[in-house]
């Protein structure tokens, strides 16, 4: 795993945390969200969750294929870097559009606002979560040191999903739902300017 080391990997590998962090944070939070702010029930709130696993779903083929593009041109993990930085970019805008912009629109327009938030949550995961093993393995050869990558990728990955939701509850109960849908808005600027 010393090839690993470089810096290059260290930023993608804090990336992969920071994808899982911020993909799961708003787990603990939207249905108890959509409960107050719309009175939306537990069906309601499942479907609000249905879309955004959906449009992952949907995206996630494409976005591989884009990733596959991205290796066979030889300009491997420089184009899977501006796809991470693209997708750091939708889930802030996304971030933006559930959290902040929602809170400040008139009560119908909130909304819309977070009906339509739910793709681009979802669309912005997979822009995120398919590119990020392809490139932590680029450059790595040999069927062991590709499975050490893949192993260290879920290890990353699950230590996001765990501290995500845990530190989006605490932020959430001092600082309300929108202003941490705003903490992670800039989770996402900054990691995309990292990233790229």
């Amino acid at each position: 795993l010393s090839a690993l080391m470089d810096r290059s990997r260290v930023v993608l590998a804090a990336s992969v945390v920071a994808t899982a962090a911020v993909a799961e944070a708003l787990n603990p939070l939207m249905a108890p969200h959509l409960r107050r702010r719309f009175h939306w029930d537990a069906a309601e709130a499942g479907l609000y969750f249905a879309v955004i696993c959906a449009a992952y779903m949907l995206a996630a083929l494409p976005v591989g294929r884009l990733a596959d593009r991205a290796i066979a041109s030889g300009h491997g993990a420089r184009r899977l870097k501006l796809m991470l930085a693209g997708g750091w970019v939708l889930s802030g805008s996304a971030h933006m559009v559930v959290g902040p912009a929602a809170a400040l629109a008139p009560h119908w327009l909130g909304g819309i606002l977070t009906v339509a938030a739910a793709p681009l949550l979802g669309l912005s995961a997979a822009a995120l979560i398919v590119p990020s093993l392809p490139a932590l393995e680029a450059g790595i050869e040999g069927d062991e040191e590709i499975n050490r990558v893949a192993s260290l990728w879920n290890g990353l990955y699950s230590l996001g999903s765990a501290a995500g939701p845990l530190a989006s509850s605490a932020l959430h109960s001092v600082v309300g739902f929108a202003w941490t849908c705003a903490v992670l808005m800039l989770v996402g600027a900054s990691a995309a300017l990292v990233v790229s």
